[in-house]
């Protein structure tokens, strides 16, 4: 899955980061808004990456639920 998000917009790249996407490049000064340019950031998660997250976070969820979390 690959997304673009503006450079400006900080919320949702930390928000995309946090759910496992990576930077991927820049598409220089392709917005322009309030009279002035702004780049959009190419964002990507791979199937495999997504997965191995999905596992991760059933092996959290097993973990927490046997010491009693």
């Amino acid at each position: 899955i690959w997304l673009l998000v503006a450079d400006y917009n900080d919320r949702a790249r930390h928000i995309y980061v946090s759910l496992g996407f990576r930077e991927e490049g820049q598409q220089r000064e392709a917005l322009y808004k309030e009279k002035k340019y702004h780049n959009c950031i190419m964002m990507s998660i791979l199937k495999g990456e997504y997965l191995e997250l999905l596992a991760l976070e059933h092996e959290d969820a097993s973990t927490s639920s046997l010491i009693g979390e």
